[in-house]
């Protein structure tokens, strides 16, 4: 039988492909002799693995039509199958708020220079495989791509491809799937380019979340972990503010109240800027909240008085750290006047 899925892992991230992601594609009706996990053992690398895998699918597969390749940190949505067997062509399965917060509601076919380049979730042509290792070793600039400075992390694969779809299928059409057909939780796995701190935010899907198995996988991660919420952690005391820019002063206020009645081992402030303009105190943790599009521009409580930092609240477990097992939510308008 043809291979229809690749899934593409590290050793770091296989209990989680074993535990969550091949049982939810069984579940869907994908046969086990239709997928095929690309395990990175020797750890090589996002860039040189997915070389590597075009190799294999060029040698082993010439004559399937296309695979779905799926990273090891995505959910998959409940009709990934149904969506999946209707699509033979280069197509992305994966928009995200964050980078493409101004268009991430244009799918459909577009040329590959305004087509979404995320490897979360793609399906290539295998005709593709043969082309583009060729390309790579004869790009038109005469330098080899993998030797290039900014590769030498192992990352770049899907700007790479996007570079070859340019060059060799300019014309061609790419679908952008709507809607999406998995889920990037890389925000709760961890280990990649997209949490680094100049991203602010995860990428995340613009239209749908899997909380059943998103709050069953932090489970699973905090079992593995050795259970950090349990015993030394289920004691802590969290507070936490969110608030807009015309409302620091009032913070100001409820915060040293707070602070002087109530002894805290954290108080977290969700706010509209990377530092306030005032001294905080230490254990005062400071989370810029402008640029997590959490929610749709056009949400149904939307409004000027229902903005952002006002529903954020009820994304409290998106937003703050796994070790947060509850928090008391208070507005930045109130006085309190006793230990909480």
């Amino acid at each position: 039988m043809s291979i229809r899925y690749m899934i593409h892992a590290c050793p770091q991230r296989m209990w989680y492909v074993n535990e969550f992601l091949l049982p939810s594609m069984y579940e869907q009706g994908i046969k086990e002799s239709e997928i095929f996990v690309w395990n990175d053992s020797e750890q090589i690398g996002n860039f040189k693995s997915f070389v590597a895998s075009m190799k294999f699918v060029r040698d082993n597969r010439p004559d399937d039509a296309c695979i779905w390749h799926i990273q090891d940190d995505v959910i998959l949505s409940a009709d990934f199958k149904t969506i999946a067997d209707g699509i033979n062509c280069m197509a992305y399965g994966f928009t995200a708020r964050r980078f493409d917060k101004d268009t991430w509601q244009n799918t459909g076919y577009h040329i590959p220079t305004e087509a979404w380049g995320s490897f979360q979730c793609v399906c290539i042509p295998n005709s593709y495989a043969k082309e583009f290792l060729y390309w790579l070793d004869h790009p038109p600039n005469g330098n080899k791509f993998y030797l290039m400075p900014w590769t030498k992390d192992g990352r770049c694969d899907d700007t790479i491809w996007k570079i070859f779809l340019r060059d060799c299928h300019g014309s061609d059409l790419i679908l952008d799937v709507a809607p999406n057909m998995v889920d990037h939780i890389d925000y709760i796995m961890g280990g990649s380019i997209i949490n680094s701190d100049w991203r602010k935010c995860p990428a995340v899907s613009a239209y749908w979340d899997d909380w059943k198995r998103i709050r069953d996988l932090t489970q699973a991660i905090d079992k593995r972990n050795g259970s950090p919420l349990s015993k030394e952690n289920n004691d802590k005391r969290y507070a936490c503010y969110s608030l807009k820019r015309n409302y620091y002063g009032y913070l100001k206020v409820s915060l040293a109240s707070l602070l002087y009645h109530t002894e805290l081992d954290k108080v977290f402030l969700l706010i509209e800027d990377d530092e306030l303009p005032y001294h905080v105190p230490s254990n005062c943790e400071i989370i810029n909240i402008s640029d997590n599009n959490i929610f749709p521009i056009f949400h149904a409580n939307s409004s000027d008085w229902h903005t952002n930092a006002c529903a954020i609240r009820v994304a409290h477990g998106r937003i703050l750290p796994n070790y947060v097992d509850r928090v008391l939510a208070l507005d930045c308008d109130t006085i309190i006047c006793d230990d909480l």
